[in-house]
């Protein structure tokens, strides 16, 4: 199903997800939508939102489920981490036939919600936030076109609207205020009380709690019915004078919470009956003029912010009249408050939408900055309460005795001065201390004023824009958030509103204290606290507590903080990536998670209070982080792939790697790569031999192993640990493991191994990716990679020495590389070209050098020519296309290169069209000639030679000299026409020199050969001639002359004079 109007579905989606949250039982849509009628004055538009049912549009919403509920179909919602708690309330209530009287909590503190796709900071985010109480409370507001307004009387509830600054005062105390209407209770009459009838209905509000007040109290005498009911006082001397069709009863002591009597409605509608409106904890009220209509006030506002006129919409009821108005983006209403003519319900509504313009833009009452004030004030109040006063009630005292509020940490400030205690329900009591003949000291305290740490959202996911990475335990940024971005933007407005003006010259800068600092490239003002002052530089190094980040400013950018800045607390909030603590030394993970990281919006998952690393600067908590809106990308596997994951180094886009050969057996090469993630792999292994062995009690051994499962082993050989797993099982006591970063293998006991769990880095160790890499070697062919093949890779190749590798083909099981070493005079030698060329070990001649020699059974049935070779004495220009060592060499002659590459031309056109009868491990004939197509998808002739298995055979390139293993699909029978050039590889060795040390070419013999002579072209001197057993081959001793320079230079000559070779009479 397509929605035409995403936005205006979210605003119905919501409001029905209310509706059915409020029940107990689901709803049927027939239910649904009478209830939401009820609110909104209109049928569900599920048509015009292109839904052919109701019912097809429920299905689409979040979080709810279409059931049968009695026989019928009907709605029903989903609890969610933040919705939970209200359907537990719901769902525990009583269904009465009359209501009982009740205690109302003062605020009911709703978790906060947040958007699946974080707006930027300092931007609203289109997503409803909906936050609801329970079936007998409900609120809602929704702040953008076609949205709905509050359902409380003169204030505009919005859980998206974050507290910017300190609460307003409020009227009559939220604690015990319920809005009650029966049309069959008279108005009581007397001096402390005060009624407005609308039609028939009283409305009843309970005056503050606060007992005592210094001021006398005003007249509280009945005011005429023709008092409007929205027009409220610009002096805040009486509740009468503030607010019409108002009842106050007369003031109790303690306790603090108040029951209310809330008299049933005959006439209540089935909405009604689960919804009730209850107070915002933050409601604010305008305290305007009673000649002053509050729908001129509002049209004087859309005027000096250039907003359009207010549109206002009437809707008459049975009982009377509702009233809404839409300003801008935003709509309110005169719900749930009924009256007997449009003007007033305009008028109450007009009051919302002003209350709502008072929030939003913190207007109404100034907020007390002076500290020693505050203490004094709270003092003398809470002096007057010797059962003691709950925070929510003093503050709303303040209000109403001073025409001021507090700042938002006033108990912080005033904790030397009263006793703070924590009743139920996390509530805050403040009462007199005990005092002595001196009294209590109300003196303000000498330290300055500090914002405090910021309280994190209750949500299991929330969404953080990240600033700085210092390490994997120190990742700054803030949380994005309406409640949070919306109070940074709003700061930095004020802040740069008030130092702009500020004239006041600058301040002494002092480490750990806290200052305002003006950056003026960006020409805003931030909150810092300094973490260095070099005098000699007359700078500071500070950090910016509102973004987490670090900075040197000059002094002159210092201003004091004024306290009114220090309200709101530091918004930076320090991750600790859960897991990598163990890393936080690690550069190179600290560099990847920066290029991760930095001004980036991660999703924050999973987090909790990190005391390890907590410092009192900030608020420090221990979480996953994830990247992205749609697809979450879990930033530990990122990690693991940028800093430690060699797979992503076998490609064909990367050039050289350094690796080190660490484990050779049958047909296979394992490697290890010298890179960052190796290097992280052993120092955590490194701390793991230490933790052991500090503390033994760490090593479990496994119940019950499992192959899936990583442990890990120590040595017998040298007494290092390593990571294992489990491979096969000889028994219920022997198994074979394999080293999962070396890839050898050897029998282990059970209690040979240990459990990773209780070691601390236990969870990087557990998801780390396998260090060794399986490879298969260029040019050397499985069919001659036998136990004497290994034996020699291992002479040339000690585990310690360095090597670099290029990867050849990655289309393979296993991946084909070549590796080079590199000589004393930087050339690249390659260790493969040393194996190709001595595909078997065999006897050697009596020079000491290996010979090639295949067997009988390798014999050619069709043979090409020989290539024409001067007789002895005679010269010839060659390429050398292979070297392995002085005793054994490819070359081939350059007379005829130009034919051969017409031929292989030709060959790679005739066989890219070829139709004839594939070659199979049926027709396979040994020994006969094919065109062999290889990993540069040219066409080569080769020999077949063995048959590795059904599908692998083992092949000789005539024109080349190398051996490879090839797919048997990738042959074709050779056409007659390319049996015309003769072979072009021809076997040679160098004629009249030796090893020096009289065995084998050393490897740094043999690098210094290739170095020499590899890809060149030289001029050969035939010394001796020998036919080899396979016909069509040559093998020839030669004299290697380079006459590229002005003086020829022979080969053999300089390795006799650098003491490689001696000379053979």
């Amino acid at each position: 199903m397509v929605v035409t109007n995403k936005d205006e579905f979210a605003n119905w989606a919501s409001i029905i997800r209310s509706c059915a949250l409020t029940s107990k039982t689901p709803l049927t849509f027939a239910e649904i939508n009478r209830d939401v009628k009820m609110l909104e004055g209109k049928d569900i538009p599920f048509q015009s939102l292109g839904f052919r049912t109701l019912e097809d549009m429920c299905r689409e919403i979040k979080n709810a489920q279409v059931v049968t509920h009695m026989g019928k179909r009907a709605l029903r919602v989903m609890a969610t981490a933040e919705t939970a708690h209200i359907m537990d309330m719901v769902s525990k209530q009583k269904s009465k036939k009359k209501k009982p009287l009740r205690t109302i909590p003062q605020r009911f503190h709703r978790p906060p919600l947040m958007s699946r796709r974080p707006p930027g900071v300092g931007q609203r985010s289109n997503a409803p936030y909906n936050s609801y109480t329970n079936r007998n409370n409900y609120g809602f507001n929704k702040n953008y076109n076609n949205s709905y307004q509050s359902r409380s009387q003169s204030v505009s509830i919005s859980r998206n609207e974050p507290h910017k600054h300190p609460p307003k005062f409020q009227p009559f105390s939220s604690l015990g205020n319920q809005i009650s209407q029966n049309s069959h209770q008279p108005a009581l009459k007397s001096s402390t009380t005060t009624s407005t009838s609308t039609q028939g209905k009283s409305v009843h509000f309970s005056p503050p709690l606060s007992a005592k007040s210094t001021k006398s109290e005003p007249d509280k005498s009945a005011v005429p019915a023709s008092t409007s009911v929205a027009a409220l006082p610009s002096k805040i001397s009486s509740i009468q004078q503030r607010l019409n069709a108002v009842k106050v009863s007369a003031p109790t002591p303690s306790p603090p919470l108040m029951q209310v009597s809330v008299p049933e409605s005959t006439t209540q509608s089935p909405v009604q009956q689960r919804l009730q409106v209850v107070k915002e904890k933050s409601s604010y009220s305008l305290y305007l003029d009673d000649k002053i209509d509050p729908r001129l006030r509002l049209a004087k506002y859309c005027e000096s912010k250039n907003l359009k006129a207010p549109v206002y919409n009437d809707r008459n009821t049975s009982t009377g009249f509702l009233a809404s108005v839409a300003v801008g983006s935003s709509k309110h209403s005169s719900y749930p408050l009924e009256t007997k003519s449009v003007e007033e319900a305009q008028k109450l509504a007009a009051q919302a939408a002003l209350n709502a313009v008072l929030k939003k833009n913190d207007d109404a009452l100034a907020v007390t900055s002076d500290r020693s004030l505050i203490i004094s004030r709270i003092a003398d109040m809470v002096d007057n309460h010797p059962s003691g006063v709950f925070e929510h009630c003093l503050s709303e005292e303040y209000c109403q005795k001073y025409y001021e509020t507090l700042p938002t940490n006033w108990v912080k400030l005033v904790e030397q001065a009263v006793a703070v205690d924590v009743g139920a329900n996390n509530m805050i009591i403040l009462s007199p201390q005990n005092r002595n003949n001196t009294g209590v000291n109300r003196q303000p305290i000498s330290r300055s004023i500090h914002p405090g740490l910021l309280e994190l959202p209750s949500s299991e996911e929330f969404y953080v824009h990240i600033y700085a990475v210092y390490d994997t335990t120190y990742i700054s940024g803030v949380i994005i958030d309406e409640e949070y971005s919306d109070q940074i933007v709003t700061l930095g407005e004020d802040m740069k509103l008030y130092y702009d003006q500020d004239k006041i010259a600058p301040v002494t800068v002092i480490p750990n204290e806290y200052y305002a600092v003006y950056e003026a490239e960006a020409e805003t003002w931030h909150r810092v606290r300094c973490l260095e002052s070099n005098p000699d530089k007359n700078s500071a190094t500070i950090f910016f507590i509102d973004r987490g980040d670090k900075d040197e400013f000059p002094y002159s950018r210092f201003r004091t903080l004024t306290s009114k800045f220090c309200d709101l607390p530091g918004q930076a909030v320090r991750i600790v990536l859960k897991g990598f603590e163990n890393l936080a030394d690690c550069k190179v993970t600290t560099d990847v998670l920066e290029d991760l990281l930095v001004e980036k919006d991660v999703i924050v998952c999973g987090a909790y209070p990190c005391t390890k690393f907590t410092d009192k600067y900030s608020q420090t908590i221990s979480a996953q982080l994830y990247l992205g809106e749609d697809e979450k990308s879990d930033l530990t596997i990122l990690l693991h792939n940028k800093i430690a994951d060699p797979s992503l180094l076998m490609s064909l886009e990367k050039t050289l790697s350094q690796v080190h050969i660490v484990h050779v057996e049958d047909k296979t090469v394992f490697i290890n790569f010298i890179y960052s993630g190796f290097t992280i792999l052993e120092e955590l292994m490194n701390n793991i031999t230490k933790e052991i062995s500090n503390n033994p009690a760490l090593i479990v051994r496994p119940t019950k192993l499992k192959t899936d499962e990583i442990y890990i082993a120590q040595s017998p050989i040298d007494k290092k640990w390593y990571r294992v797993k489990v491979t096969q099982q000889f028994n219920s006591d022997e198994f074979e493991i394999c080293c999962i970063d070396v890839g050898n293998k050897c029998r282990a006991r059970r209690n040979n191994l240990i459990l990773l769990d209780n070691i601390s880095s236990g969870f990087i160790l557990k998801n780390f990716p396998s260090q060794a890499v399986q490879c298969r070697l260029h040019k050397v062919s499985p069919i001659d990679f036998n136990n004497a093949m290994v034996e020699r890779l291992k002479e040339l190749a000690k585990p310690t020495d360095k090597f670099y590798m290029k990867v050849v083909d990655d289309r393979t099981e296993l991946t084909v590389v070549e590796l080079y070493i590199r000589t004393e005079s930087n050339y690249l030698a390659s260790l493969n070209d040393t194996l190709a060329l001595e595909p078997q070990i065999s006897p050697r001649d009596n020079n000491n050098n290996p010979n090639n020699r295949p067997s009988k059974d390798k014999m050619p049935k069709s043979i090409l020519k020989s290539p024409e070779i001067p007789k002895i004495g005679g010269y010839i220009d060659v390429h050398v296309s292979m070297a392995a060592h002085p005793g054994s060499f490819t070359v081939q002659p350059l007379d005829s290169a130009v034919q051969l590459q017409r031929m292989m031309d030709e060959l790679f056109r005739v066989c890219r069209s070829y139709t004839g009868p594939a070659v199979t491990p049926f027709n396979l004939e040994l020994g006969t000639m094919y065109a062999a197509k290889c990993e540069d998808n040219r066409w080569y002739r080769a020999y077949a030679c063995k048959i590795i298995s059904k599908t692998m055979c083992g092949v000789y390139f005539c024109d080349y000299g190398d051996y490879r293993a090839i797919d048997i699909e990738r042959l074709q029978p050779l056409q007659d026409q390319f049996y015309e050039l003769p072979s072009q590889a021809i076997k040679a060795k160098i004629h009249g020199i030796m090893p020096h040390l009289k065995g084998d070419w050393l490897v740094k013999d043999a690098i210094r050969f290739n170095e020499l002579v590899v890809s060149k072209n030289l001029v050969v001197l035939v010394k001796s001639y020998e036919e080899n057993p396979i016909p069509g081959q040559s093998y020839i001793g030669v004299e290697l002359i380079d006459t590229s320079t002005a003086d020829d230079i022979y080969i053999s000559q300089i390795l006799i004079q650098e003491g490689r070779a001696e000379k053979v009479e």
